[in-house]
């Protein structure tokens, strides 16, 4: 089906970024799992369930894929805080969203179209892969047999930046 056709009978189309950020300044705490970056805003890039993969830490407990819990404007909370460490004012921090949430609860995937060419995204739900590897050669367009996500639809990629447009309708 077009695009068109799933938005006439009531599907959403939404735009995903999965997206990167370079050169932060950032300190952790670590009893809390709290990271509060100098500068910039987590809002714009992380949104409660997502998953991030940090670098750049002096300290190799704080890298490593983590998962947001709460967003703030400088900080964010992760849910995953063993083997972080105190650091103030580390230098060269990165992240990408390698996890973005996109809904949670029953939901129905029509289309995925990438956006951003040769990027590599799998489709999940909850834990398990219900669609692996679009490309943006080869979008994900099910037609008239739609793909149930029973726990909420993610859009995972290992360590590319990727754009979206993705079809859902709640059941």
């Amino acid at each position: 089906m077009t695009v068109n056709e799933f938005l006439s009978q009531g599907w959403t189309c939404e735009n995903i970024v999965i997206e990167t950020e370079t050169g932060m300044t950032v300190d952790v705490v670590a009893a809390t799992g709290v990271y509060t970056r100098a500068a910039g805003d987590f809002r714009t890039t992380v949104f409660v369930g997502d998953k991030i993969t940090f670098t750049g830490f002096a300290a190799g407990g704080n890298n490593g894929e983590k998962t947001i819990s709460a967003v703030g404007e400088l900080t964010i909370t992760t849910s995953d805080i063993a083997g972080l460490v105190n650091v103030t004012n580390d230098t060269g921090v990165a992240f990408i969203v390698t996890n973005k949430l996109v809904q949670t609860g029953l939901y129905l995937v029509g289309r995925v179209d990438p956006v951003t060419a040769s990027k590599t995204v799998n489709l999940v739900d909850g834990s398990t892969t219900r669609w692996a590897t679009i490309l943006s050669a080869a979008p994900l367009d099910v037609g008239s047999t739609p793909i149930r996500m029973d726990t909420s639809i993610r859009l995972v990629s290992a360590a590319d930046i990727a754009s979206l447009n993705i079809l859902y309708k709640k059941v």
